[in-house]
């Protein structure tokens, strides 16, 4: 499967193409629909690494679960809050 994304980052255009394989029997548009299911998850986890560096943290036990949570509700609440990018939300 070939999937084309067009768009614009920042005020440039932006064109990239990427293609899939799998020996999944199913549509195409069930195919796409896993593919943005699992990049939505990959982009939250990417965002909390970057902005909250969770990855360098060594939390064990109860605490690592915890952290996450409070992690992830600070995104969330950063979100509702209305802000559009977390990295701006961050900064002082």
């Amino acid at each position: 499967m070939e999937v084309t994304a067009i768009g614009t980052r920042g005020d440039k255009p932006f064109k990239a193409t990427h293609r899939f394989l799998t020996s999944l029997r199913t549509t195409p548009e069930a195919l796409l629909q896993l593919v943005r299911d699992r990049w939505s998850i990959e982009s939250w986890h990417w965002i909390s690494d970057t902005q909250l560096h969770e990855d360098a943290h060594r939390y064990q036990g109860n605490g690592a679960g915890a952290m996450a949570t409070l992690r992830t509700a600070a995104l969330n609440l950063l979100r509702l809050a209305g802000f559009q990018s977390i990295r701006a939300a961050c900064r002082p």
